[in-house]
């Protein structure tokens, strides 16, 4: 069986296009984002439930330009659940969204 190569820690969008990415996760943030925290190589994050299509577009968004991240999206009490994880190596990722949803570090 043929080896898997993992996947570089790398965003692949342009400069330009990071600082709109950064401007419409800071919105989301502001507009949606119940509670967010991180927890080893794993981010947990909490939206207000009307908040759906935007979360949903975030993942498209950051599955197309942070390939080594994984999205799971669920719904408890009403609210979404977000739980994004990584390889070691991409904890500064993960703290990057949290800063710019407006979360809280570990």
């Amino acid at each position: 069986m043929a080896e898997l190569t993992p996947l570089p820690i790398a965003c692949a969008l342009t400069p330009d296009a990071a600082r709109e990415r950064i401007g419409w996760l800071e919105h989301v943030g502001r507009s949606a984002l119940i509670e967010g925290g991180r927890e080893g190589d794993r981010l947990l994050l909490r939206f207000r439930a009307e908040s759906r299509r935007d979360v949903e577009a975030f993942i498209s968004a950051e599955s197309e330009c942070c390939r080594f991240l994984s999205f799971d999206l669920g719904e408890a009490g009403g609210e979404l659940t977000l739980e994004i994880s990584g390889p070691a190596g991409a904890e500064p990722v993960l703290d990057g969204f949290l800063s710019t949803l407006g979360g809280q570090e570990s």
